[in-house]
């Protein structure tokens, strides 16, 4: 885009244009060619087009399926009023769920969960380690919407219940067991790792904006939404039953889900990154 330097948000705005350079640039014979469009949204094609057709293109990143998405969107005919939204956000996820930024956004989240998870965790358990996290490719859909206030001093406050479905989240967990069979033996000690999904959660989600300064959207369920887990061994020792270890890791993540995303504890995301400064403030001086 010409001219250089210009911000991602005004690229393909009217006053710029599309430079080709030529890939032999000692050549004085060869000049750059210069594309203009009046319809910014044509300007972005033909943009992404020449991208695309030159030796120097930059791979887009691939995406899930949109299948999926789009058959629970029109077979739900009992919320079609919502259809625009999950649509919206259902597409705003696929373009940004395999990029870095959020990839350690997710990262940092499951991390603070494990992190409270080993700070309870059952003594046959050593320290609980996450080797990968795919976010896969489902997304919550919105149903049943209601703004319970807005306030003149600007707190929202709203509700909505959130359908997850097909196996959301998935990570791998590494830690040791310590498993003692009498007083008499030795205790077995072997590392294991865990291949934990989220094949489906459902609640009544809340959410908050309090009043300015605060740059926070905070979230939790009325209650201890419905889930279903799944738990598959990838390395364990077949002579050591797997079934307790199980269930002792899936209480565990329900409690800290129950005293982190549970009303009244809220979790949050940050709507405008203020530095640290932990809200929206004028600027000194203003």
């Amino acid at each position: 885009i010409y001219p250089p330097g210009i911000r991602d948000a005004e690229l393909f705005s009217r006053p710029h244009w599309i430079a080709l350079t030529p890939h032999q640039k000692n050549d004085t014979n060869l000049q750059n060619v210069y594309f203009h469009s009046h319809l910014c949204t044509e300007k972005e094609d033909w943009y992404h087009s020449l991208l695309r057709a030159s030796h120097e293109s930059k791979q887009a990143l691939p995406i899930s399926s949109m299948q999926p998405l789009i058959q629970r969107i029109h077979s739900d005919t009992h919320n079609l009023e919502m259809q625009w939204f999950n649509a919206f956000f259902g597409r705003l996820f696929m373009g940004i769920q395999r990029t870095d930024q959020f990839k350690q956004g997710i990262w940092s989240k499951i991390l603070t969960k494990v992190d409270k998870i080993n700070q309870r965790r059952p003594p046959f358990l050593g320290e609980i380690r996450v080797k990968d996290i795919d976010i896969g490719g489902s997304l919550p859909l919105v149903t049943q919407p209601r703004l319970h206030s807005l306030t003149p001093q600007g707190e929202c406050k709203l509700e909505a219940m959130v359908d997850y479905r097909g196996a959301a989240v998935h990570f791998e967990i590494a830690t040791v067991l310590q498993w003692t069979y009498s007083e008499r033996m030795p205790p077995l000690t072997m590392d294991i790792v865990l291949r934990i999904t989220l094949q489906s959660l459902k609640g009544k989600l809340q959410l908050l904006i309090k009043a300015p300064p605060s740059n926070r959207i905070w979230y939790g369920f009325e209650s201890l939404p419905e889930m279903q887990w799944h738990i598959a061994p990838l390395v364990w020792e077949k002579k050591v039953g797997h079934s307790m270890v199980v269930k002792a890791i899936i209480k565990h993540l329900e409690d800290v889900i129950s005293d982190t995303m549970v009303l009244p504890h809220m979790d949050d995301l940050i709507f405008f990154n203020s530095d640290g400064l932990g809200g929206i403030f004028t600027e000194s001086g203003n």
